[in-house]
């Protein structure tokens, strides 16, 4: 699946702006939702279970050295939430287990564990590069994390845009199967808007979250259920204030550049009326000048 693109195309924020997203957290579903899409933020736990009991059905070989190491660091970061009520450090360069180093070490071994399983699914890659993309936000590569959820965004869109492409890999497919696909998008949508927001780029984080409640919102028609449950109105409300949070510090970014700009203005006009009346006063000084230096023109002006 190609994923690099010619500077001159659309970027590829525009060209899945058009897609059905949702938003995030973690919510209870028939379908299982996999661990690699049950929350906005890296948990140890859906680390854990996604390596140690999802990832490990679907590679060649879960005995290698790369794959062994991999168990053993996401496990040994489990053991350290467990000891923080379940909770990873944040920016703490003292731990060793929450450090990039450490976390880097995990992300190396999931990027190895694609270039070594060629017959690794798209769904699965897409999960993959999922917890890649949470690692890298975990430990404040923002850009990296951006990049990896734009690849998971770009692998589900082409499973939502070619529905035979879930039909080869599960064999048979359901309503309930394309809400769930529907469902990641969304989440990875959310992710994505966050990593954006915290990068500082407001308008992308605005646009992103914007969609994703609003389909969201009509999740609740598209999956044939009752109503929403209380976890995923909880989602829909931190996705608003989420939302509302973002569209305050655009509004804040763009009153400061105003004020900034107001400002130069305000100085260049100073210097404008500063210089021109220094010039004046200069050439009145040079006539005098003049004058009391030319007695010729002392005498006839006497006259």
């Amino acid at each position: 699946m190609p994923l690099r693109r010619s500077r001159s195309s659309p970027s590829l924020l525009q060209e899945l702006s058009g897609l059905k997203e949702l938003s995030f957290r973690r919510i209870k579903t028939s379908t299982p939702i996999s661990p690699a899409f049950q929350s906005t933020e890296l948990t140890a736990e859906d680390l854990e279970n996604f390596v140690c009991q999802v990832l490990s059905q679907h590679v060649d070989d879960a005995d290698t050295p790369n794959f062994r190491n991999l168990q053993y660091h996401v496990k040994q970061l489990a053991k350290h939430a467990d000891q923080r009520e379940g909770k990873l450090c944040h920016k703490c360069r003292g731990c060793p287990f929450c450090s990039a180093t450490f976390l880097g070490e995990i992300v190396l071994s999931l990027k190895t564990v694609i270039e070594s399983t060629p017959s690794l699914s798209a769904k699965m890659t897409a999960q993959v590069h999922s917890m890649i993309g949470l690692l890298r936000q975990q430990y404040g590569d923002l850009k990296a994390a951006i990049r990896s959820f734009l690849r998971v965004l770009w692998i589900l869109s082409s499973l939502t845009l070619d529905p035979l492409a879930v039909q080869v890999e599960e064999n048979e497919e359901s309503v309930e199967e394309r809400e769930t696909l529907v469902w990641k998008m969304g989440i990875t949508r959310h992710r994505l808007g966050m990593a954006y927001g915290k990068s500082g780029d407001f308008v992308d984080a605005i646009t992103l979250l914007q969609t994703a409640v609003k389909d969201y919102e009509t999740y609740e028609a598209n999956n044939g259920t009752p109503s929403l449950t209380r976890p995923q109105k909880g989602i829909v409300e931190q996705a608003k204030a989420d939302l509302d949070s973002f569209t305050e510090a655009r509004l804040l970014e763009q009153a400061l550049k105003e004020q900034k700009l107001a400002t130069i203005r305000r100085r260049r006009a100073y210097i404008r009326r500063s210089s021109t009346s220094l010039l004046g006063n200069n050439n009145n000084n040079t006539a005098a000048t003049t004058v009391t230096r030319n007695p010729v023109m002392r005498r006839s002006s006497a006259a």
